[in-house]
């Protein structure tokens, strides 16, 4: 039982076999959304009075200065809306801090009112995203207590992300090196031909590829000037001109392009 949706079905029949399945979920290597799913079940499952949760983060596809945030798991149901959680959730980022408002937006809440908890995600200074919990009525002391179940709770969301920027880093090192190989190989023999065969064999051999060509720009057209694991080859061959119709059409749009297009 390893989906989220297994979790769900199983929070009001069984609570204690549902946070058994969201640790099993959280501690094995799963998708960053199943993780972010057990993290907030396992959260709202120490929290006696929670009725419904929300974990929105930062949307990585948004640039834009102050960018968006989206919802990354939803407790206990993903099918149920939670947009009237966002308002608290806003109210955390804008003051960085943990907050707890009435369900009407009064702050303190009073005693016997629903309350949202929300507290942000903040990494070096840096707004990662909030986490926001539905709580029955509930004593002051109890509310305090979840509040502080949400500070140690994010903590494991901090060492995600922490972890995948240590991964994109590497991965950005390990390009720069290959870049830095690669050119290293180009410049070790003057002639343009020899120079052009050397590398292209190189980057077939480092990347595993099948083939690998180099054109260069000849007043406006691109002419092919080596092929990997070939000595020597004919320019009028469709091989030949398909990889330059290729090449000509990237320059065009200044992009590069792929096919077939990834998933």
């Amino acid at each position: 039982m390893s989906s989220t949706a297994s979790i769900h079905s199983l929070v009001q029949s069984d609570p204690a076999r549902a946070e058994s399945v969201a640790w099993a979920q959280f501690t094995a290597p799963a998708p960053v959304t199943e993780f972010h799913a057990s993290w907030l079940s396992i959260l709202c499952a120490q929290m006696a009075q929670a009725r419904g949760a929300l974990l929105l983060l930062r949307d990585e596809a948004d640039s834009s200065a102050g960018g968006s945030y989206v919802a990354a798991a939803v407790w206990p149901d993903a099918s149920h809306p939670m947009q009237y959680l966002a308002p608290a959730a806003t109210r955390a980022l804008q003051e960085r801090r943990g907050v707890l408002v009435g369900a009407d937006g009064t702050e303190p809440p009073g005693r016997d009112q629903p309350v949202h908890m929300a507290y942000p995600i903040d990494i070096d200074g840096e707004l990662h995203g909030a986490v926001v919990v539905h709580l029955a009525p509930g004593a002051e002391a109890e509310l305090q207590r979840d509040l502080r179940l949400a500070h140690w709770g994010t903590a494991w969301l901090v060492d995600q992300f922490r972890q995948r920027h240590h991964a994109l880093e590497l991965e950005h090192m390990q390009r720069l090196g290959l870049l830095a190989e690669a050119l290293a190989t180009a410049v070790q023999d003057p002639g343009l031909g020899v120079s052009c065969v050397a590398t292209v064999n190189d980057l077939a051999q480092r990347l595993g590829c099948e083939r690998v060509s180099v054109g260069l720009d000849n007043d406006g057209e691109i002419r092919v000037q080596a092929l990997s694991n070939t000595a020597t080859f004919d320019a009028r061959s469709n091989l030949v001109r398909l990889l330059s119709d290729a090449m000509d059409e990237v320059l065009d749009l200044a992009t590069a392009l792929v096919h077939p297009p990834p998933d």
